[in-house]
C-alpha cells in the first residue's frame, strides 16, 4: 500500500519508522459520549467515574483526566483574560509615555516660578535664593534616569534650567541687594 487515510495519533514511530505522516486533513474533536440517565455539563463532573478512553493505539489515550480538566478550566478563564488584556495593550504604550514625560515636564513649574520671580520681581527677588533652588533642580533633573529616545526633551529642561541660571546672572547689579 502506498498510501491510506488513518485517525490521526494512533501510528506508533517506533513500531513502523518507515511510516510518514504527511498532513492533517480536518480537525478531529474528541467526543464524549454518556448514558443519556447521567449528562454531565464539565469534565470536572466526570471525575471518579469510570471512563472508557479507547482501545490501545487508537489515540485517545494521550490525553489524561487531568489534563482534560485542567484544558477546560483554562480555557474557560483565558476568554475574559484575553478581554481584559487587549484594552490594557492599547493603553500601555501611551501610559509608559506620559510617566517618562511626567518625570521630565515636572520640573517646569518650578522652573517657570523661578523665571517670573526672575523677570517680574527684579527688585524684590532674592538672587542668592534662586540660584541655590536652580541648583537644587538642577542636581535632581541631572539624576533623572530615561530612556535614549526621551534624551531630548531631558537635555531641553537643562537648557531650560541654563537659560534662567543666565537671566539671573544677568539681572542688574541695581537690582540685587547689598550685603549688610
Amino acid at each position: 500500500m502506498d498510501i491510506a487515510f488513518v485517525q490521526g495519533g494512533i501510528g506508533d514511530p517506533f513500531g513502523a519508522p518507515d511510516l510518514m505522516s504527511l498532513a492533517s486533513i480536518f480537525l478531529e474533536p474528541l467526543w464524549v459520549f454518556v448514558r443519556a440517565d447521567s449528562i454531565p455539563r464539565r469534565l470536572t463532573e466526570l471525575k471518579g467515574k469510570r471512563i472508557a478512553i479507547g482501545v490501545p493505539g487508537s489515540g485517545t489515550r494521550v490525553l489524561p483526566f487531568w489534563a482534560a480538566v485542567l484544558a477546560e478550566r483554562l480555557l474557560i478563564m483565558l476568554v475574559p483574560l484575553i478581554t481584559i488584556m487587549i484594552p490594557l495593550f492599547k493603553i500601555a504604550p501611551p501610559a509608559y509615555r506620559w510617566g517618562v514625560r511626567r518625570k521630565i515636564y515636572r520640573w517646569y513649574k518650578e522652573l517657570r516660578d523661578l523665571e517670573s520671580r526672575v523677570a517680574t520681581a527684579r527688585d524684590e527677588a532674592d538672587p542668592a535664593q534662586i540660584a541655590a533652588e536652580l541648583d537644587r533642580i538642577q542636581a535632581q533633573v541631572g539624576r533623572l534616569k530615561v530612556p535614549l529616545s526621551y534624551a531630548e526633551q531631558l537635555y531641553d529642561l537643562r537648557l531650560h534650567i541654563g537659560f534662567v541660571k543666565n537671566l539671573l546672572h544677568d539681572m542688574p547689579k541695581a537690582a540685587q541687594p547689598h550685603p549688610g
